[in-house]
């Protein structure tokens, strides 16, 4: 039986741990999409240290319980419960957190072949053949785990927990945070901050970014891993020295970073890594967002966020020359 002293208690449970338990990383974001509703745009406010919302598209707000209630379409009680089926870490630190392993708020009910055509044409909107996302990505079917009648579906990006990353035109989360190494043997390290910067990257015509030899990929899925490209470099050149191979596990690192402050900081993080040779294309790090700063204004009016901003805006211009309007 629900108290007032339970409902307290429930109340306390941070914004910020449901909205990541149920796949969405606000990361201390003041602002966020209502995606319960299809908004695209950032309309509802998060107060972390008051622990309360506000969706100024339509007057809604309350506290984390009303929240719960909104996004799973649920009631006062059904919404407690749910709350209390969670495992939350209480302590919201909205700058790089700790993640402490938590249950996943989403069940995965099948994964198969990329097929349904919404999904093909999200894909297709943002400039990224299907070929390429079939290689790597899954059609996944899910549901909140507090509301087991619902019934989604996304494309899924597997991580190396085991986990998939999920997004579609309204969706943007996860079953878990982890990274995902691609292994190629390659004398390069390409770091990604997401799964579309590198679909992006494996469609982007050539000459538009510095050419590379053999790579190797990983997503880190989130800014919050950037430390694990440094683990997995000295880990890898730890290995090679075990086995006395001569050599650098990589001697370029490249990252395709956002076009923003946390870019610019993993980046420098990447020129510390031992055995790199400086920093330019010719070895050291590599950093993909010159290019995306250099194409700003150019390309398009404005400023370019990320490697699938520019492809999109490569393409149209391609389009554009062949007298066909915006678009892939």
């Amino acid at each position: 039986m629900i108290n007032n002293n339970n409902i307290n208690d429930l109340k306390s449970v941070a914004i910020g741990d449901y909205l990541h338990a149920i796949g969405h990383d606000v990361a201390g974001r003041k602002n966020i999409v209502a995606f319960w509703r299809g908004d695209n745009n950032p309309s509802v406010s998060i107060d972390h240290n008051k622990n309360v919302w506000y969706d100024h598209g339509t007057g809604e707000g309350g506290s984390v319980i009303d929240l719960v209630m909104k996004i799973e379409g649920c009631s006062f009680s059904e919404a407690c419960k749910c709350l209390e089926d969670f495992s939350f870490n209480r302590s919201y630190t909205p700058i790089a957190p700790k993640v402490e392993p938590r249950e996943s708020g989403i069940v995965i009910d099948d994964v198969k072949e990329l097929q349904h055509p919404a999904l093909l044409q999200y894909l297709n909107e943002r400039c990224i053949p299907i070929e390429i996302a079939r290689k790597y990505c899954k059609e996944v079917h899910y549901h909140p785990k507090c509301k087991p009648s619902a019934r989604y579906f996304v494309i899924g990006f597997p991580n190396d927990d085991g986990g998939w990353e999920l997004r579609n035109r309204f969706f943007k989360g996860a079953t878990n945070k982890a990274t995902t190494y691609i292994q190629n043997y390659g004398s390069v390290l390409i770091v990604f901050e997401g799964f579309f910067d590198f679909l992006s990257y494996l469609a982007m015509p050539e000459g538009v970014l510095p050419s590379t030899p053999k790579a190797d990929y990983l997503v880190l899925n989130s800014v919050a891993n950037s430390d694990k490209a440094i683990e997995l470099h000295n880990r890898i050149k730890a290995q090679m020295e075990e086995s006395e191979i001569e050599g650098r596990p990589f001697y370029k690192v490249c990252y395709a970073c956002d076009n923003d402050l946390a870019g610019k900081d993993v980046t420098f993080k990447m020129s510390k890594l031992d055995g790199l040779r400086g920093y330019g294309e010719d070895g050291g790090v590599v950093d993909f967002c010159d290019r995306l700063r250099a194409y700003s204004g150019y390309l398009v009016e404005g400023k370019l966020n990320d490697l699938n901003d520019l492809l999109i805006a490569v393409k149209t211009i391609e389009k554009k020359k062949g007298g066909v309007g915006y678009g892939c």
